[in-house]
C-alpha cells in the first residue's frame, strides 16, 4: 500500500510540475509596445481616448485640479476643515514629499502628457489627413494643458520684479 502512495505522489508532483509550464510563459498584456499596438488609425484614436480618460480621473478634473489651486490660494479665501491630512497640508502650505494628493496629481498629469506623445508619435500610422490633423490637435491640447496645469500648481509664483528664474517644472529633453 505504501508503494501506491509513493507511486500516485510522484504521478501527482510530475504532472504539476509539467502542465504548468505552457501557461506560466505568456506574454504581459498591460504592457504592449507602441510600434505594436498604433498600427491603424483606430489605434491611434483609441490611444488618444485614453489620454482623455485621465483626464476624468479624481486625480486631474475630477477633483484635483479644480479643488487644489482653491486650497492653495490666498489664506484668507477659503480653509481646510476636512480630515484628510493631504488636504490640509495643501491649505496650510506645508506640503510634505510623500504627500498622495500631490504626487497623484503630478504622476497622473504624466501619464495624460505620455499618452498624448505616444498619440504624436503614431500619427505616421494615420493616413487621412484631416483625420490626423484632429488627431494631433487633440493630442497637443492634452500635452499643453497638462503642461498648463503643473505650472500652475507646482511653479513659483510670478514676480513682475524678476526675481524668479527658476523653471516651472522639469520637462524631458525631447519634445
Amino acid at each position: 500500500m505504501k508503494n501506491y502512495k509513493n507511486i500516485i505522489a510522484a504521478f501527482f508532483l510530475v504532472l504539476s510540475l509539467s502542465g504548468c509550464k505552457k501557461q506560466l510563459e505568456i506574454d504581459p498584456k498591460q504592457n504592449i509596445d507602441a510600434n505594436v499596438a498604433l498600427n491603424t488609425t483606430a489605434d491611434v484614436q483609441n490611444a488618444l481616448t485614453g489620454a482623455y480618460t485621465f483626464l476624468a480621473t479624481g486625480d486631474l478634473y475630477g477633483t484635483n485640479l479644480v479643488f487644489l489651486p482653491d486650497l492653495y490660494a490666498n489664506n484668507n479665501y477659503l480653509t481646510w476643515r476636512g480630515t484628510f491630512s493631504t488636504y490640509g497640508d495643501i491649505a496650510d502650505k506645508s506640503i510634505i514629499s510623500n504627500n498622495g494628493d500631490v504626487t497623484r496629481t503630478w504622476v497622473t498629469a504624466y501619464s495624460a502628457i505620455n499618452t498624448a506623445n505616444i498619440v504624436l508619435s503614431a500619427l505616421n500610422v494615420v493616413s487621412n489627413a484631416d483625420t490626423k490633423s484632429i488627431i494631433e490637435g487633440k493630442a497637443l491640447f492634452i500635452r499643453g494643458i497638462m503642461h498648463f496645469e503643473l505650472v500652475r500648481l507646482y511653479a513659483l509664483p510670478f514676480d513682475a520684479a524678476g526675481s524668479n528664474t527658476n523653471m516651472g517644472f522639469q520637462l524631458s529633453q525631447k519634445r
